[in-house]
């Protein structure tokens, strides 16, 4: 059987569908999407503040560590000492801005939910309620 091969690409697809109550949609416009897709303008403080606290965490056991002190190593013990504590100041502060700011979609998502008009629920024809009925 000689085929062009346009219904083979089609009879390849596998459709698996499985049964929703309902199905919600929403509309949204183009900068809504964008917004969404870029993500909180904060997310990057989290990573970065994960970072430097693990660093400045590294430096803290490292001074611990350290087999001088200030005054026999002062170039040393010094250079270790402001790398833990600006390590550590610096992740502080990173994740206290993501923590607050994390959220900074919610409004986004609330503003396209509050355009959803409900709509009464139909049951479908055949499918009666069966609250009164008894078996027997």
């Amino acid at each position: 059987m000689a085929s062009d091969g346009s219904n083979d690409a089609e009879s390849s697809i596998r459709k698996h569908t499985g049964l929703l109550k309902y199905l919600t949609c929403y509309e949204i416009t183009e900068d809504e999407l964008d917004q969404i897709a870029k993500g909180p303008p904060t997310s990057g403080f989290k990573d970065f503040g994960i970072a430097a606290s693990s660093i400045g965490l590294s430096f803290l056991g490292t001074l611990f560590g350290l087999t001088c002190d200030a005054s026999t190593c002062p170039g040393l013990y010094a250079a270790v000492v402001s790398l833990a504590g600006s390590g550590i100041t610096l992740g502080a502060i990173l994740l206290a801005v993501w923590f607050w700011h994390r959220d900074s979609l919610a409004p986004v998502f609330k503003k396209i939910r509050s355009r959803l008009i409900e709509a009464p629920v139909t049951q479908p024809a055949g499918q009666g309620s069966r609250e009164g009925s008894t078996m027997g």
